[in-house]
């Protein structure tokens, strides 16, 4: 290293140091006016910066990366006092001259824990439900409620800058019975997910949305690339079982194929469109067709700073389910005011929705209350704190079979984010 480089290495060090404090010049050959002249006298004062036999900087000497190493310990040393706004400079020194620290036996566990690969993050919430189901014509009446903790933690091991290990694990524990199932505990997701280029890659088993968790939210093995900036295309090809199987079709693994396209018409208006398709013996009776597919159409439009209208309508290609004449047209329009935000405590959002959702236009959704019914929802999320959600909501709506056939839903649920 030259003089120039020296004396900058000592400037950034200062920096690290984030110490005010000022001392005599130790050393007799810095000139008064030069430029790093307090930066090389406050290092000296914090013991970070020692100069040679002869009481002089020599300056103009290069250095080995073993002597800057020491320098880079010495202030690893005082890491409680530097600002959080230089640790990143200080954890790329030290990968930088790595090597030279483990010789020196400098092996800091904080640093390590900062500088660690893997990363964890996901959500938790805690449920509670009451539901009503009546028939208007026999006067029958079914009351159930719930009370559930479920959690879903996404494991991210960074292979490279492109590329992530990923694994999804789900924690589901029914807090009524108590009782230990089979699936309390699952791991839902092995993938690794990267970019090639500008093109974003899934290859595995991971987690897939569609259309707001309409018409699919569960797990696909196999492959998934987006692609695309105005115009944002997403194409999956895969197998589905555990959604096939949640909603009584079949246990078997069922082929899956969609491409979804997300445009921006401009600021406030997104436009979207997609085809689902899916394949498996069993839904030859199940949906009347051995390879049914979905099509879908939507939009979503800011009305201004605080409205915002969505609408979503799907049509089924099969209009048998279970050898009997089926609806197969779902149609959705969502008016929502505000918005809760995650790290804004205090901020709400309420929003009124109706949904239609026959059967054969869903392959598994998480809004199961909403399943083969038709109805509206109303319901409101408050920021209780940061990262930690509540949300209220009820549900009103019948059998889309069967217009004798009522559901009310009560469902309060806070979920916590991290």
């Amino acid at each position: 290293m030259n003089k120039k480089t020296l004396l900058s290495i000592a400037a950034t060090l200062l920096l690290l140091s984030n110490r005010v404090a000022a001392a005599e010049n130790p050393f007799a050959d810095i000139p008064a006016d030069h430029w790093s002249r307090s930066a090389i006298e406050q290092l000296a004062d914090d013991g970070l910066l020692k100069g040679y036999d002869d009481n002089l900087f020599h300056g103009e000497n290069a250095i080995t990366r073993y002597e800057m190493a020491q320098w880079i310990a010495r202030v690893l040393a005082k890491e409680d006092a530097i600002s959080a706004k230089d640790q990143t400079l200080l954890d790329k020194l030290s990968k930088e001259y790595a090597p030279e620290l483990m010789t020196l036996g400098v092996r800091i566990a904080t640093l390590e824990n900062k500088t660690d690969s893997v990363k964890i993050n996901g959500y938790a919430y805690l449920r509670i439900q009451h539901q009503t189901i009546k028939d208007t014509v026999s006067g029958t009446r079914i009351n159930s409620s719930l009370s559930k903790f479920y959690q879903e933690a996404v494991i991210a091991g960074k292979v490279n800058d492109r590329w992530d290990a990923v694994s999804q694990i789900q924690i589901n524990k029914d807090l009524r019975s108590d009782k230990d199932a089979d699936n309390d505990f699952l791991v839902k997701g092995l993938s690794v997910n990267g970019t090639l280029g500008t093109t974003k890659v899934k290859l595995g088993k991971f987690e897939q949305s569609t259309q707001e968790a309409i018409i699919f939210h569960e797990y696909t093995s196999g492959a998934e690339i987006t692609f695309g900036k105005a115009l944002k295309t997403r194409l999956t090809l895969g197998q589905v079982s555990n959604a096939m199987n949640l909603i009584g079709e079949t246990k078997n693994r069922v082929s899956y194929k969609a491409a979804e396209f997300n445009y921006d018409l401009n600021k406030s208006t997104q436009l979207n469109a997609a085809y689902f398709s899916l394949n498996g013996d069993e839904l030859a009776y199940t949906r009347g067709d051995r390879s049914p597919s979905i099509y879908s159409l939507g939009f979503s439009k800011k009305l201004d700073s605080n409205w915002q209208l969505a609408g979503f309508y799907s049509k089924a290609s099969s209009d048998i389910a279970k050898g009997h004449p089926a609806e197969n047209t779902s149609e959705m329009i969502n008016l929502s005011y505000k918005g809760a935000k995650l790290n804004c405590p205090d901020s709400f959002g309420i929003y009124l929705k109706y949904i239609q959702l026959p059967k054969l236009n869903q392959i598994f959704t998480d809004v199961a209350h909403q399943y083969n019914y038709k109805g509206f929802e109303l319901g409101t999320m408050y920021m209780l704190a940061p990262n930690m959600r509540g949300h209220l909501r009820y549900y009103r709506g019948e059998d889309v079979d069967n217009s004798h056939k009522k559901k009310d839903l009560v469902r309060a649920e806070v979920r916590i984010f991290f």
